[in-house]
């Protein structure tokens, strides 16, 4: 079962306890490619952080986030797009945006969100953001 490529689309609106749905997603992805407890939990908390901040990046109430959530034989990927302010871009793989928090607190989510998956992406497409997070199921892969 867990060769198979699967792929699964979500829509909702900037409500924080909507991003609930898409970490029982990506729980469920990760449980179903046997991702081991500590890289799972990592894989989870980063799809609930980008969907929080994207959510805080809409212009208006009724806009929707698009999640899609792919599986590869290396990796998963969710990539997330949106109509709204785009995320200041640092290189190629990496972003920038301050995160919620105490005041004062606030962190780069771009790289808190690099601690918890192995790749991040960001692009402007037909004039919607989108970010791409990508966690490695074999990281052995990468080095060879």
């Amino acid at each position: 079962m867990a060769d198979e490529r699967i792929a699964l689309e979500l829509r909702f609106a900037a409500d924080a306890r909507l991003a609930a749905a898409a970490s029982a997603a990506a729980e469920h992805f990760a449980q179903r490619r046997e991702m081991e407890l500590g890289p799972r939990a990592a894989f989870v908390a980063a799809v609930e952080e980008a969907c929080n901040s994207t959510s805080r990046l809409l212009e208006s109430a009724d806009q929707e986030i698009l999640l899609r959530f792919e599986d590869f034989a290396d990796r998963l990927e969710v990539t997330l797009d949106y109509a709204g302010d785009p995320l200041p871009s640092v290189g190629l793989e990496t972003f920038t945006a301050l995160g919620a928090g105490a005041p004062g607190s606030a962190q780069p989510v771009g790289l808190m969100l690099l601690t918890l998956v192995d790749r991040v992406g960001y692009e402007t497409v037909a004039g919607k953001q989108r970010m791409t997070l990508v966690k490695y199921l074999r990281p052995e892969l990468e080095s060879e």
